[in-house]
């Protein structure tokens, strides 16, 4: 199952590529990316906090 939050980001960057003028139009096509990536086998989880950027030493 892919995140609420991962359809939220795709539906940003098909938004923000200016791909569609319509947020309904760009919420259909992240819809249909998520179908996709769920029918490939994808699993898009979020990253846990002990795997965020590192500060250095």
């Amino acid at each position: 199952m892919i995140p609420d939050a991962a359809q939220a980001v795709i539906h940003a960057a098909v938004w923000d590529a200016g791909q569609h003028t319509d947020p309904h139009a760009a919420d259909t096509t992240a819809q249909a990316v998520v179908h996709a990536l769920e029918h490939a086998g994808w699993t898009i989880t979020a990253t846990p906090p002990e795997n965020d950027p590192q500060n250095p030493a």
